[in-house]
C-alpha cells in the first residue's frame, strides 16, 4: 500500500503554527534566518514529528553561468512577491518587495523589475551558491532542524546545471 504523507506549504506565522497537524512543513524561502524563524514560529511540543522541509529556486554552479543566474533572480523574485507580508516585515525587506509589487501592477515586466534590484535580493529567497559552499548551507541547515532540501527551478534547466549538482552532492 501507498504511504502517503501530507505535507504543507507555508510562510507566515498563523499558517506555520498549522503546521504542527501535519507531516512536515516546505518553505520557499532558503535563507537560514528566515528558516530558523519559521521553525520557531511551529513552535513543536515533543509530541510532533513534523518535518521541515525546504523548496526553494536554486542554482548551485561549478561555473556561473549568465542564463541560469538571471531565471534564478527572476524566479526569487517571484518567491518574494508572494512571501506572506508578516515575513517580510519581520526582515525588513516589506518596502523593497512591497514596490516590486506595485510595478508588477503597473504593468512591468519582472525582468525590467529585475533591474532595480540588487544581487542579494537572490541570496534572501534562494539557494544560489557555488560548489564548494554547498555543504557548509545544508550543515547549516540541518543543525537548525532543516530535514529535505529540494532544489527548484532553474536547476532543472539544463543538463549542464543538474550535473553541477550531482556533482556538488557526489562530493558530500
Amino acid at each position: 500500500m501507498l504511504k502517503v504523507r501530507i505535507w504543507l506549504g507555508a510562510q507566515g506565522p498563523k499558517i506555520l503554527r498549522l503546521a504542527r497537524f501535519f507531516d512536515g512543513v516546505l518553505l520557499n524561502y532558503a535563507h537560514p534566518r528566515f528558516v530558523s524563524w519559521a521553525i520557531k514560529k511551529i513552535s513543536l511540543p515533543s509530541k510532533y514529528s513534523v518535518q521541515v522541509g525546504i523548496y526553494a529556486p536554486s542554482y548551485i554552479y561549478l561555473k556561473k553561468e549568465e542564463e541560469p543566474y538571471q531565471l534564478l533572480r527572476l524566479s526569487s523574485l517571484i518567491v518574494a512577491t508572494g512571501t506572506s507580508n508578516s515575513v517580510l516585515k519581520k526582515f525588513n525587506l516589506y518596502d523593497k518587495v512591497a514596490k516590486a509589487k506595485e510595478e508588477l501592477e503597473k504593468g512591468l515586466t519582472p525582468e525590467e523589475i529585475l533591474s532595480h534590484y540588487p544581487s542579494d535580493f537572490v541570496e534572501d529567497f534562494a539557494i544560489y551558491l557555488h560548489c564548494t559552499e554547498l555543504d557548509g548551507y545544508l550543515s547549516k541547515l540541518e543543525e537548525i532542524g532543516v530535514k529535505h532540501v529540494v532544489f527548484g527551478y532553474p536547476q532543472n534547466f539544463s543538463l549542464k546545471t543538474i550535473q553541477d549538482l550531482a556533482h556538488s552532492l557526489f562530493k558530500l
